[in-house]
Order: structure tokens, then sequence, then C-alpha cells
């Protein structure tokens, strides 16, 4: 019996000595996507136009003062669309699709404001493609295929 309410004060000595645990957060949002694409042997690179796509996630805050370490799982969409035009007619065209998971491991610094706080942060992310389709406006669709070969889209995405 001692050493259970010992146990038992030395786990609420613990919490109490945490000023602010962790908090856990859910966040969503919408993408403007583009694809920036250079090929080996060519000089030069290409862009896409802009992909409306969607993001997901969710998120632990550890709070140290004003300044947080937020480290989130997302799924979220990227790709581009691109159309060709002959005479000012489009003539072909398409639109890719990629989804990827990504782990962001953000640093948060809050600074108080009149009301609320108002945040600034940056951090790395590593992605990991798992799923992707590319569709031209004949309505002809294809699945991406991830990995480093030549007609390969890279699978991990980092910064």
């Amino acid at each position: 019996m001692k050493k259970t309410l010992l146990s038992l004060c030395l786990l609420m000595a613990s919490f109490a000595s945490f000023a602010q645990l962790p908090t856990v957060g859910f966040k969503g949002g919408v993408n403007f996507a583009t694809l920036h694409a250079t090929v080996d042997g060519v000089s030069g690179s290409g862009n896409s136009g802009s992909l409306t796509t969607f993001n997901v996630g969710a998120f632990v805050d550890f709070k140290f003062g004003n300044v947080s370490l937020q480290p989130a799982l997302n799924f979220t969409g990227k790709g581009g669309s691109s159309s060709v035009s002959f005479d000012g007619e489009a003539n072909s065209g398409g639109k890719v699709k990629l989804y990827y998971l990504q782990v962001p491991v953000n640093v948060v610094y809050h600074v108080p404001a009149v009301v609320g706080d108002f945040y600034l942060g940056a951090g790395p992310y590593l992605g990991m493609g798992v799923s992707g389709k590319a569709k031209d406006n004949s309505g002809n669709s294809e699945d991406i295929k991830f990995g480093s070969g030549q007609d390969e889209i890279k699978r991990t995405d980092a910064v």
C-alpha cells in the first residue's frame, strides 16, 4: 500500500512539474500546386499550371515558454496541369495528381498580441509518395510510378 501511495504521489508531482502538457491539433487546407521539371541531357526546365488540391493532418504542440516544437503527420496533394494549344485552340494537355504523406517538424515562436498570439514558424519535412495519377484531356488516365528510374517521379520529397 505504501508503494502504491508513494508511486501515486510521485506521478502527481511529475504532472505538476510540467507547466504545460503537449496539445494535439488537427489542420486542413487547400493547396495550389505546380510542378517543376528538368530533363537530363536537355538544357532548360519547365513549369506546369496550377492545380487545386488539399491537405489534412494532425500535430502535437510541445511548448517551451514562447517557443513550440510541432511534429506532424500530413496527407497532402501535389501536382500540376498543362495545356498545349496550336492556332489558339487547346489541343492537348492534362493533369498530374500526386499524394504524399509528410512528416514536418516545425519550430514555432509565439508573439503575444492584444488578442491571442501571433505565430512565426518554420522547419524541415520529409515526404513519401503514396499514389498518383496522370490524366489527359481525352479522359485517358495512367497510374504514376514512383522510383528513381528515367520515367518515374521521385518517391521522397524533402526540404
